[in-house]
């Protein structure tokens, strides 16, 4: 009895997740080279022939303002929604007519207030498919003279310059909320880093310090 009531609860939830649909690949396109963050963002999706639309959240920061949200296909359309909560930005994408919803693509721009290199994304309230390397696929562009580093997620990634710019590529097991880079100057990233590994090192000396000290003194004192 027990083990048909598990089986039962295991169809349901399994039954419940395709009533949803499923994320199957995602990809961003991002681009640096201007003053303003310009993204592309494109999400495959596997959805039941019921859906009429989809829902995106991206995470809504202080120093972040969005813009130009837009989607690009004739076959859908966008509402913005007031947000629930002021944490995130939220809009809806309704298929016109009897279109099928299936795969979005969508531009938007967000203005900077400081100089955090902070970039959300949007997601959709579903479940992936499969966990496998590559179901995100993210490529960042920015010009030849800026150097970069993304500091989350941390992940390999492959750079190449041409034609005067810089172009990173990288994958990842799941489509993230947030990229958190840092790009600029090759003297203002440098002196960042040399900053803080000189911090490190000088905490390591106070604490071999603090520890010869209190051996001396145990030595002194018996």
């Amino acid at each position: 009895m027990g083990r048909c009531i598990l089986l039962l609860v295991a169809i349901g939830m399994s039954l419940g997740s395709r009533a949803q649909g499923t994320l199957e690949r995602a990809s961003v396109q991002v681009d640096l080279s201007k003053e303003a963050i310009q993204l592309t963002q494109t999400l495959h999706l596997d959805l039941p022939d019921t859906t009429k639309h989809v829902d995106l959240r991206a995470l809504r920061l202080d120093h972040l303002s969005l813009s130009g949200f837009t989607i690009q296909s004739d076959r859908y359309s966008v509402e913005a929604q007031d947000p629930a909560s002021t944490k995130l930005y939220r809009y809806k994408i309704l298929a016109t007519d009897d279109e099928q919803l299936d795969d979005l693509t969508i531009s938007y721009t967000w203005h900077r207030s400081t100089e955090k290199a902070e970039i959300p994304l949007f997601f959709p309230d579903m479940p992936a498919a499969s966990s496998n390397d590559t179901l995100f696929a993210g490529e960042i562009q920015l010009t030849e003279e800026l150097v970069f580093r993304m500091d989350f997620p941390k992940v390999d990634y492959d750079q190449k310059v041409e034609n005067g710019r810089r172009t990173i590529n990288f994958s990842l097991p799941a489509l993230p909320s947030l990229l958190r880079i840092q790009y600029g100057d090759e003297g203002n990233l440098s002196t960042n880093i040399g900053l803080i590994a000189d911090w490190c090192i000088a905490a390591v000396f106070m604490i071999m310090a603090i520890i010869i000290s209190l051996n001396r003194k145990r030595l002194t004192y018996g």
